[in-house]
């Protein structure tokens, strides 16, 4: 009982009201076929099934009739605005909150709801976000749940306009709001009667009314299992489909009051509500945060939400000179007749934000969180066996770097702040490669396995601005930072002709088939697909190859027998769109129903019924009556002799265009993270890395070697001056250090034919990424330590 009062909302139910809103046929016609389809395709096949059992993974594996059984189903409650029982039902199950003590206050609701309700919610939610673009109807501040943004937007909108050193003569001022249990009790009403506001269609209105009333649901804690019991009329079914996008359009009246509040910025992430303003004295600024908290509260009341003033919190950030005055003056903002607390630090989606002008909050986090991904590596893996190098990198990623970039590049860090962060980056790359933590930071950037805080910034900060100039919202923002775009406006996407979309059946992309960690399946696919439509004369292949240094590509369509078909050029400034019209110039141009393309997102592209504009004109000039078409998947450059032809051809057309030796070619250009940072670390990458075939503790030998840390006499008697002495005790030599035990010492000397007969040599020999090579080296070392009596001590 004390879990239902707690998590569930059980208050009576309330009448919902009626559609108000104009007609809208383009939401309300049937669901058609090929949405079902594309649906599917967005399943996530390890989601556990409701109490139907029916799976993800059994909906993405129905053959044809089965997903038109679906549609029709779809289409009769689609009608009558009904929905069956065992789709609004939902078993709730609990998982305690990671890092808070396990109380009955720090459990999280998982709700287990019908797989095939939800694949319902995703036709619906598709058309929704559809009509919310075309008709531009979500302000530009609301960001949350929305394609192509992010929480980092509002980390870069406070960055540019709060944190930058260019503001640190003027006091600015952040106010937090928390709105309590958002998501739980938001009222059923305001959903309805927004979606009313948004014209949405009678249809679309009593599927959400049927959506959102009746729901039940039952509790499972361990062994223990309640009854069935109606939910009421508040809040957005936990782990909804639709819930975020339900949310979020309650709260547009919300974000369209507070753009009228002058010198006022704000920014909605969900239920995360941020504004702040730079304007004015102190005095100014108090009044315009309590314009924003008192429309805030005034719209929260209105659909059943309310501010905790406790939760909320304000900042002020004093110039830079008189941040040490006494007497400072503060600012006053209440909620709800209730105090805000003013704090000397902000957490605003996961970014500390300190009164004072440092980041001692978020380098104390980074270093703990580094610290104990340095005792994981230990351990998880040691010098001769556990996790390998690539995989430890993995996770040095995943727990330290990702944490550093999701903050950092919005922070303005000081020198000494930046130093400690690239400090924390080669401890961990240091510890992951099992070499000691005093080993030469140069030799670990030549080993181009990591990438400085500078170098991780200029990615991120790239990739973002990219990202942001692909969307309307995204350049408003950068607009209104006064930063440059840096790609051209979004090119609006066209939905495929109707009469074409009915007829096209979208194959489901497989999984696993990365290019290099999946050839064998890559090529196993490729090799089933040709031996299976050899002899179908209804088969085409069809690519795209770019020319050089120019916005355009060769379009190809070849035959199931290898014959050239239809090939053109086109004007683009991407690869995606000339993918996607190689695809419709194979159906405007053929009469092939089985149609068979190398890019995924292509035929994602179709799947989802949203194609760009020169893909709709070829499609558009189709002189053939619509015929069944299906989009097949087939594996780039793995063995397919029709998709090897077919890009053959398009290549064959740019070449013969001729080639220059400008740099600046857009196609060039670096925009993503990850092309990025793998520029960086490739640039200055002279050492690499220990090949596979190598044991664990070769590896480790390899990267040893090439660091020049490698267990010396020397070296062992500086730590250990009771257990080793420094003088070599083959020869004799005073000092017996790294040099002269590998290739100097006269009692045991490489082979001659392997030319390390000084430090120049050396370097040409851990440089090499011959595993022949790196193997003999490794196997050398051995030996020396052998000899020495060392190896103990490189067991450690």
């Amino acid at each position: 009982q004390k879990l239902k009062d707690t998590y569930l909302t059980t208050t009576p139910r309330t009448p919902l009201p009626q559609y108000t809103g104009p007609p809208n046929p383009e939401l309300d016609e049937d669901i058609s076929t090929w949405e079902v389809r594309a649906a599917m395709h967005k399943l996530r096949t390890t989601s556990a099934p409701g109490g139907d059992k029916i799976s993800n993974k059994t909906l993405r594996n129905l053959d044809e009739n089965s997903i038109q059984a679906v549609t029709k189903l779809f289409n009769k409650h689609w009608r009558q605005g009904t929905l069956p029982p065992e789709w609004t039902h939902a078993k709730v199950t609990f998982i305690p909150k990671p890092g808070k003590p396990l109380q009955l206050t720090n459990l999280r609701p998982i709700s287990l709801t019908s797989c095939l309700g939800k694949l319902l919610e995703h036709v619906i939610l598709h058309r929704l976000q559809n009509h919310m673009h075309h008709q531009d109807l979500f302000p530009h501040t609301m960001l949350g749940f929305r394609s192509n943004l992010s929480t980092q937007d509002v980390m870069l909108q406070i960055s540019e306009e709060i944190l930058h050193p260019r503001h640190a003569k003027r006091t600015r001022a952040l106010l937090a709001l928390d709105l309590t249990k958002a998501f739980d009790n938001v009222q059923h009403k305001a959903i309805l009667s927004a979606l009313s506001d948004l014209g949405v269609g009678t249809r679309t209105h009593a599927y959400i009314t049927a959506f959102l009333n009746n729901r039940t649901a039952e509790i499972r804690f361990g062994s223990a299992e309640s009854s069935p019991f109606p939910l009421g009329s508040r809040g957005t079914p936990q782990g909804s489909v639709l819930s975020p996008l339900l949310f979020n359009i309650t709260l547009i009246p919300m974000a369209q009051k507070l753009q009228r509040i002058p010198h006022l910025s704000h920014s909605f992430y969900a239920d995360d509500i941020t504004l702040w303003t730079t304007t004015g004295n102190v005095g100014e600024m108090e009044e315009t945060l309590q314009a924003g908290a008192d429309a805030v509260a005034e719209c929260a009341a209105c659909i059943g939400l309310a501010c905790s003033p406790t939760k909320s919190e304000i900042l002020l950030l004093h110039p830079t000179a008189d941040r040490h005055k006494k007497g400072n003056p503060s600012i006053h903002v209440k909620v709800d007749g209730l105090p805000v607390p003013e704090v000397q630090k902000l957490r605003i989606l996961g970014m500390f934000i300190q009164n004072n002008g440092l980041n001692t909050e978020t380098l104390s986090k980074l270093t703990i969180m580094t610290h104990q991904t340095i005792r994981l590596i230990k351990r998880i893996a040691n010098k001769h066996r556990g996790m390998r190098e690539h995989d430890l990198r993995r996770l040095v990623q995943a727990f330290v770097i990702s944490r550093m970039v999701y903050t950092l590049p919005y922070l303005h860090l000081t020198k000494i702040e930046a130093d400690k962060v690239n400090s924390l980056i080669r401890q961990a790359y240091k510890s992951a490669l099992n070499l000691p933590q005093g080993t030469s930071n140069n030799r670990l950037l030549r080993m181009g396995v990591h990438n400085t805080l500078q170098e991780l910034t200029d990615a991120h900060r790239t990739a973002q601005l990219d990202r942001l100039s692909s969307t309307n919202t995204g350049r408003h923002i950068l607009a209104a930072l006064n930063i440059k775009p840096t790609g051209p406006p979004p090119d609006n996407t066209h939905s495929i002709p109707k009469q074409i979309k009915e007829k096209l059946i979208v194959h489901p992309l497989p999984k696993n088939v990365h290019p290099t960690h999946n050839r064998e399946r890559r090529e196993a696919r490729a090799k089933a697909l040709y031996k299976k439509h050899a002899d179908n004369e209804d088969a085409a292949y069809v690519d795209a190859a770019e020319y050089p240094c120019h916005q355009a590509y060769a379009l190809s369509v070849v035959s199931h027998d290898l014959k050239h078909k239809a090939s053109a050029s086109l004007r683009a400034t991407t690869s995606l769109e000339a993918e996607e019209a190689a695809i419709a110039l194979a159906i405007a141009s053929s009469t092939a129903t089985l149609i068979m393309s190398d890019s995924k997102s292509a035929i994602r592209n179709f799947a989802k019924g949203q194609i760009h504009s020169a893909t709709y004109k070829i499609l558009q000039s189709n002189p053939h009556d619509p015929r069944p078409i299906q989009l097949v998947w087939v594996p780039a450059h793995a063995g397919n002799p029709g998709n090897e032809e077919a890009h053959s051809i398009a290549r064959a057309y740019v070449n013969r265009a001729g080639r220059t030796v400008e740099r600046d070619c857009a196609r060039d250009r670096l925009i993503t993270y990850n092309e990025i940072t793998l520029h960086y670390r490739e640039e200055r990458l002279t050492y690499p890395p220990p090949h596979h075939t190598l044991t664990k503790e070769q590896q480790t030998i390899w990267r040893q070697l090439q660091s020049r840390t490698f267990p010396s006499p020397a070296y062992l008697a500086l730590i250990h001056p009771d257990q080793y002495k420094p003088e070599c005790s083959l020869c004799g030599a005073l000092r017996a250090n790294f040099e002269h035990i590998l290739f100097i010492c006269r009692e045991l000397q490489p082979p001659s034919r392997w030319n390390l007969t000084d430090l120049e040599g050396w370097e040409i020999a851990v440089s090499s990424s011959e595993p022949a090579s790196q193997k003999r080296l490794v196997e050398w070392a051995e030996k020396v330590a052998r000899s020495h009596g060392l190896m103990a001590a490189n067991r450690d």
